[in-house]
C-alpha cells in the first residue's frame, strides 16, 4: 500500500499540470485559424502557443517552446 503512494505522487510532481481555456472570438476567426494551422500541418493549440512565444517574453517563449516538445502528437498512441 505504502509503495503504490509514493509512485503516484512521484507521478503528480513529474506530470505537469495542464490548463484548458477558451477564447472568445467570431465563429469565422475561428474557421480561419483553423484552416492555418492545418495547412502547415498542427494544431490548433499548437498555433495560438507560437504566436503567444512570438509577444517577446523570453521566460514564455522558453515555457512554449519547451512544452512544444513534451506535447505528445495529437491522435491514438503508435505502438
Amino acid at each position: 500500500m505504502t509503495e503504490r503512494c509514493i509512485v503516484i505522487q512521484y507521478t503528480l510532481m513529474v506530470t505537469p499540470k495542464r490548463e484548458r481555456i477558451q477564447i472568445d472570438m467570431p465563429e469565422v476567426i475561428q474557421r480561419r485559424a483553423k484552416a492555418v494551422a492545418a495547412d502547415q500541418g498542427i494544431t490548433l493549440v499548437q498555433l495560438v502557443l507560437i504566436g503567444l512565444s512570438k509577444v517577446g517574453d523570453k521566460k514564455l517563449t522558453e515555457l512554449i517552446e519547451k512544452a512544444l516538445v513534451e506535447k505528445p502528437k495529437p491522435g491514438r498512441p503508435q505502438k
